[in-house]
């Protein structure tokens, strides 16, 4: 799927129509925070779980979207907190 991505990327950057396109941001991003060059092949990777920020891009759909574990409840998307004081 990274790699995929990537090859889209590619394509669209020959369009410079679709280079400032939210598709295209987006999909940098992704990649950007969650995969890495391959060492010997070139290709993209996915990241390990650890080395993957809880504020990176979580859903292609809403980029404010997270993913964190609080204890041994794990959640996404809005986390919202309240307290009465």
């Amino acid at each position: 799927m990274l790699n995929l991505c990537r090859e889209a990327l590619d394509l669209l950057n020959d369009l410079p129509e679709m280079q400032s396109s939210e598709e295209v941001r987006i999909t940098k991003r992704f990649i950007e925070e969650q995969a890495k060059v391959d060492a010997e092949t070139g290709k993209l990777i996915a990241k390990p779980k650890k080395e993957i920020s809880s504020g990176s891009l979580q859903s292609a759909y809403d980029e404010d979207a997270t993913y964190r574990i609080k204890g041994d409840v794990r959640q996404s998307g809005y986390v919202l907190e309240l307290s009465e004081t």
